[in-house]
């Protein structure tokens, strides 16, 4: 990996801190895996770990901040409390499985409201926010990573964001 690939996740945390800092205290960012989420239980934003295959797309920092970005709306914009408790509803009065799928489409709604709300609050990351979109559509054929029949293209790079 690179030093710019390297400093960029190293200022994750810094960037998390500095931008949700003052909606919520102590919130980890922990770069790793393939996927990207915010565990409010835990206080750890989850973003995906760069790859040597991916190095040469220079969208990729974009990106990668876009995915940050993202999460970090989750932390700001997120009511966890109202979310658990319909959770807790949803789980004892359907499946698990409905429950999940309930989860999921809830999740795709809150996901064009947090990033709307996060773009007004920090102007400077729609291109981030943009690029993410456009690259996850891009390497996924067109499903979005919360549609159940998301896949990597076989003929996909192997990535790292998502």
């Amino acid at each position: 990996m690179t030093n710019f690939l390297k400093r960029l996740e190293g200022s994750a945390q810094i960037v998390a801190r500095s931008l949700v800092g003052m909606h919520k205290k102590g919130v980890k960012v922990i770069p790793a895996g393939h996927k990207a989420s915010y565990n409010w239980h835990e206080g750890v934003i989850y973003v995906p770990a760069y790859s040597y295959d991916e190095e040469g797309d220079a969208r990729l920092p974009d990106a990668f901040r876009g995915t940050l970005d993202h999460e970090m709306s989750h932390v700001a914009n997120t009511d966890t409390d109202i979310l658990d408790e319909a959770i807790a509803r949803w789980l004892s009065e359907r499946t698990p499985n409905a429950a999940r799928r309930l989860k999921s489409l809830v999740n795709v709604y809150e996901d064009c409201f947090i990033e709307r709300r996060w773009g007004v609050q920090n102007p400077g990351s729609k291109r981030h926010l943009r690029v993410s979109g456009e690259y996850v559509i891009e390497v996924t054929g067109g499903a979005g990573p919360c549609d159940p029949t998301y896949r990597l293209k076989p003929d996909s790079p192997k990535m790292g964001l998502f």
